[in-house]
């Protein structure tokens, strides 16, 4: 039996193989399976040049929307954890996750921005990885999603390099001993 493939990797065979067909979508809007896994590559990137590293917790506070799967894949692809935070929740309750997942960046959806804004100082994530969507203005003190996504590059974040004995996440730039190794 093969490897399992993980959510990036799933889309990335998807965008291979129906590269045009509808991949996600929400009451207003729809993606094919290429802008997906682009989106989610850049996203994964633009994550990664935050100084997120592989394991990182980032917790997502947001209604049901397209960006939830963009957000998904993009940290299967960046060997992130994507932690949901229920849009119910108030901010002492929001800053127990945060604590207890030990999140490392917040992406915030712009209509739920004021439970995080009561809590931010409380939570131990830095400054520069609060992460802000939506249709209004990037409030001060967030990241815009979009802005990140498109100084990114959306060529994939990490690569999978299998050896009969091991199996190890690499960045794209493989070292020759390891290329003459595989």
């Amino acid at each position: 039996m093969g490897p399992l493939l993980n959510m990036g990797d799933a889309l990335r065979a998807h965008a291979r193989i129906y590269p045009d067909r509808p991949g996600a979508r929400d009451l207003s809007r729809s993606m094919t399976f290429r802008e997906w896994n682009a989106r989610s590559c850049r996203l994964a990137n633009a994550l990664l040049g935050l100084g997120l590293q592989k394991g990182d917790r980032v917790a997502v506070l947001a209604y049901n929307c397209v960006e939830w799967m963009e957000i998904y894949a993009a940290a299967a692809k960046a060997g992130l954890v994507a932690v949901p935070i229920n849009f119910r929740l108030v901010g002492r309750e929001i800053r127990f996750i945060a604590e207890n997942c030990e999140a490392r960046a917040i992406i915030v959806q712009d209509d739920l921005i004021g439970p995080i804004d009561e809590i931010r100082a409380e939570i131990p994530v830095e400054n520069g990885k609060f992460i802000h969507f939506g249709g209004a203005a990037t409030p001060p003190g967030y990241a815009a999603y979009e802005d990140i996504i498109a100084r990114a590059s959306q060529f994939s974040a990490m690569k999978r390099i299998s050896r009969p004995t091991s199996r190890k996440l690499i960045g794209t730039a493989i070292r020759p001993a390891l290329a003459a190794a595989a």
